[in-house]
């Protein structure tokens, strides 16, 4: 099936799907196989964007798209089209590109599943979706996977600020604070944790950081000379807001570097 008439058949499909909620369909790309089992779930957001993912192992397929249809609910306006999702064409990341890039730091292909990481076929990067403290989608990171340039391309939905919090984590009122997303995915299997996207925090990401009910900042950021130099700029800016912990990394290495029981005596001890 040709990617534009997967999308269309996915926007029919989730017409009568209610934001927030998700179904289960057939998959019109494998047609859910022999047995036409309904291995496509199908998920609406509030943005107006739909995720789709068949979990049949031979298919695999998945992706984002708009509705085609009105959002009822809260931040229901439609996206304008500089705001629209990627709509390329999705696979599950291969299995030489996990040993690559994933494996070397315990990240299992499981994880990656579920954190909605997906391989962008027809421009060969790696598509990390960005998620905010609530779970909603507010963007997405396009990685390269060799020598492509830009290294990272970064979409924005209605300009929201970027902060990247992976899926599935139980809120504490402590933050740690890494650089990017792979890491932050590390760490969240100890801490609660975020990514900066970068190494700096705008002002509306400090006042999103401010509602949140947070009282500690734990920052981790990466063992590098602007690392470091970063970790200082952001502890002036942080320090009159939250108590603020400060863990430098040795030997140059990143969070996402460092095994779980490390990270866990990085931001536990001298407590």
């Amino acid at each position: 099936m040709q990617n534009g008439s997967l999308i269309q058949k996915i926007q029919e499909l989730s017409q009568d799907l209610q934001v927030e909620t998700s179904m289960r369909a057939v998959c019109p790309a494998c047609n859910g196989g022999t047995s036409n089992e309904q291995s496509m779930v199908i998920s609406l957001f509030n943005t107006g964007e739909i995720k789709f993912n068949c979990h049949r192992a031979s298919c695999g397929v998945a992706g984002n798209c708009l509705t085609n249809v009105s959002v009822v609910g809260k931040s229901s306006k439609a996206l304008s089209p500089k705001d629209k999702a990627y709509s390329g064409v999705i696979t599950k990341i291969p299995q030489d590109l996990w040993e690559d890039k994933f494996r070397k730091y315990d990240i299992s292909e499981q994880e990656l599943e579920e954190q909605g990481i997906v391989y962008a076929l027809d421009i060969n990067r790696i598509k990390f979706p960005v998620f905010d403290y609530r779970g909603y989608l507010i963007g997405e990171n396009f990685k390269a996977v060799h020598s492509e340039k830009p290294k990272v391309l970064l979409r924005k939905f209605n300009n929201v600020p970027v902060l990247h919090f992976p899926l599935g984590q139980k809120f504490t009122e402590e933050l740690v604070l890494v650089e990017d997303q792979t890491s932050a995915i590390k760490v969240a299997g100890v801490a609660y944790c975020a990514a900066l996207m970068g190494t700096n925090l705008s002002d509306d990401g400090l006042s999103q950081l401010a509602r949140m009910g947070l009282t500690s900042i734990v920052l981790m950021l990466d063992g590098d000379t602007p690392g470091r130099e970063a970790t200082i700029k952001l502890h002036r800016k942080l320090s009159p807001f939250f108590r603020v912990k400060v863990v430098f990394i040795e030997n140059l290495k990143d969070p996402k570097d460092l095994s779980k029981e490390e990270i866990y005596q990085c931001i536990y001890s001298n407590k």
